[in-house]
């Protein structure tokens, strides 16, 4: 008896160590995120006004961390522009690569528990990297249609909503992102004004829904 008691009192002061030492300050987050959405677009291009369209994507993301990720993105949509005669339709593909890093990585266990830190830990910036495929339909006297590939850097802002499942993981994610993208050259109104000095930009304002799944991660920092 005297033994159990000393081996009882070894195992809680092991326990007590390592929960004040952090050993056991960490947590379980699913590696790999799949997502849909859909919103709006408009275009800074080389016409002075610029239409409101709209576009839908589709993504994949691996997660290094519960707030770093590396992704995958494929988006398709339209792009109008134009004044008087001469304007411009683009049916639009891109498949970009990109990476995010949410306000959540620069927080410790105790700014989550906090009310304030939790609301906000999915905010977040990124940059990516891909190619941009126009299909651009020119009406300037006769309609005529363009066709060309381009370099573009996508740079994403925006805010993810987390919902728990049972056991306390992030299973479904709203997501509200904004996405500024530059071209490197001008064929996203294929080049109208040949005399423009400015890259093609445009902008995708979206709303989507995420689904986190497969193997566990463990987050020691947390």
């Amino acid at each position: 008896m005297p033994h159990l008691t000393l081996r009882l009192k070894i195992t809680l002061f092991l326990l007590f160590f390592c929960v004040n030492n952090g050993l056991f300050a960490q947590s379980n987050f699913y590696k790999f995120s799949i997502g849909t959405g859909f919103g709006l677009t408009n275009t800074y291009a080389d016409t002075k006004k610029t239409l409101i369209s709209y576009a839908a994507n589709a993504s994949l993301d691996y997660y290094l961390t519960p707030f770093t990720t590396l992704g995958a993105e494929v988006q398709k949509g339209k792009l109008e522009g134009g004044e008087n005669n001469t304007r411009y339709l683009n049916r639009y593909n891109t498949m970009t690569f990109n990476t995010k890093v949410y306000a959540g990585e620069f927080m410790s266990a105790r700014d989550l528990n906090h009310p304030f830190f939790k609301s906000i830990r999915g905010l977040y910036t990124g940059a990516g990297v891909g190619i941009i495929k126009n299909n651009v339909d020119v009406a300037e006297r006769n309609i005529y249609k363009s066709k060309s590939k381009e370099v573009i850097f996508p740079f994403n802002a925006g805010i993810n909503f987390y919902f728990l499942n049972h056991w306390g993981y992030s299973r479904f994610i709203l997501n509200l992102n904004i996405q500024a993208t530059i071209s490197l050259e001008d064929g996203i109104d294929d080049d109208l004004n040949p005399y423009s000095n400015f890259n093609d930009i445009y902008n995708f304002f979206s709303v989507g829904i995420k689904y986190n799944f497969g193997p566990l991660g463990l987050d020691r920092k947390r």
